[in-house]
């Protein structure tokens, strides 16, 4: 097979390579060959088949390791039974690929309106050239009585006791692929108003309940993620172990070193997504600050919440919306003097690191996949719009153009 070789004024890989100017990116059967300047390539640029993106910029594909599409969008968005579900799954992935994700951390948490198997999204995913990592939860509904569901009992509110059953456990770690939102410590609001869940934000396990739970998982050889927002919830997450906080809101600074200490990563979600409202861009800046692994997530879909220029508050914004909802955060990071493979690696590398991808992408760098996104300027920092996105390469293969 003909080394294909890619050419653009910057080359952002987001890894140890930094920036290259007048870069160039060789790729062979799906992995990056090498990158480096176009000059350092020498006589190999006119053997090969070369792409020349002019004055564009080339970045890792964008990963976004906390989402809900596969399920809870999917029958939000659209209005499908179960009968035209998979159909929705396969259009929403398809959206966030042409926003320039190449990998998503989706989320499988138990519907309310109608049972979908698990199985059944995991198929539909297959079908997209988009990397699919699931996570299987059990959550809990902060309403009126509380509600509680797992991603293999299907639509019936079941006895919190059962959220420990150990045969549940086993599925639902069976099936996962990442930590993500693998257990509620905190009810949610499920994007309502706290007016309609006034149980949203109180605890749904003791201490000794989480332990057990974490044992389960990481004797499975699994690790574990949390929904968890408020100062006790991130404690229980910390006593516990939990390798993954989602959302994490509330956060103080004794609590950020303890995790740093501990290995957590943190999965911020700018949207929202807890009973609390969400963390600043500053917020953001403190945790880095901090010395944590922090990604930036969509939680899509959510709606925004006020102050969040250029997004519409109430509005609900998914994987088309990613660069914008991240941009605050890696605007910040800028302003406070991280440079722009920092920042991009909020949104590229430490996801992939969440989703046990570090090794298969997340970067430009050579043996990695050859996920990649040629566009008009930095993704969330110069530019915010996936129109601006010219291709999406996927192990090498262009599956996006505009």
């Amino acid at each position: 097979m003909k080394t294909t070789i890619l050419r653009a004024k910057r080359i952002v890989t987001a890894g140890a390579a930094g920036t290259v100017y007048d870069g160039a990116i060789a790729l062979r059967e799906g992995k990056i060959e090498a990158v480096g300047t176009a000059e350092s390539f020498g006589s190999a640029l006119a053997q090969a088949q070369v792409a020349d993106f002019g004055d564009q910029v080339i970045a890792p594909g964008l990963i976004d390791c906390h989402s809900h599409l596969m399920e809870y969008a999917a029958a939000s968005i659209y209005p499908v039974t179960e009968h035209t579900h998979t159909v929705s799954v396969s259009a929403l992935l398809l959206t966030a690929l042409a926003s320039g994700i190449t990998a998503v951390g989706d989320h499988i948490c138990g519907f309310p309106g109608y049972f979908i198997r698990p199985e059944d999204c995991l198929a539909a995913a297959e079908k997209s050239p988009l990397r699919v990592r699931p996570a299987l939860c059990s959550i809990t509904l902060g309403g009126e009585p509380a509600g509680n569901f797992t991603a293999v009992t299907g639509n019936v509110p079941i006895p919190r006791e059962q959220l420990m059953d150990p045969e549940i456990l086993k599925k639902i770690i069976a099936l996962s692929a990442f930590p993500g939102e693998n257990v509620f410590i905190t009810a949610t609001p499920a994007n309502l108003p706290l007016s309609a869940m006034p149980n949203a934000g109180k605890l749904v396990y003791s201490q000794e309940e989480l332990d057990r739970i974490a044992k389960t998982f990481h004797d499975a050889g699994k690790k574990l993620g949390a929904h968890v927002g408020g100062e006790e919830g991130i404690d229980m997450a910390l006593n516990a172990g939990i390798d993954v906080l989602h959302h994490a809101h509330g956060m103080t600074p004794a609590q950020m070193q303890r995790a740093r200490e501990q290995g957590a990563a943190i999965v911020d979600t700018p949207l929202g997504g807890t009973h609390l409202p969400p963390r600043s861009a500053q917020g953001v800046v403190e945790l880095v600050k901090a010395g944590l692994d922090v990604s930036l997530a969509t939680d899509a879909y959510l709606p925004a919440p006020e102050g969040m220029e250029p997004l519409v508050p109430g509005k609900l914004y998914g994987p088309e919306a990613f660069m914008a909802v991240a941009a605050p955060a890696l605007q910040a990071l800028k302003a406070a003097g991280y440079d722009e493979n920092h920042c991009l690696a909020l949104i590229t590398k430490n996801p992939a690191a969440v989703l046990g991808l570090a090794d298969v992408t997340g970067q430009i760098a050579p043996g990695l996949d050859a996920d990649l996104i040629v566009c008009k300027g930095i993704p969330g920092l110069e530019i915010l719009d996936a129109a601006q996105i010219s291709a999406v390469y996927r192990q090498g293969v262009p599956v996006i153009r505009r």
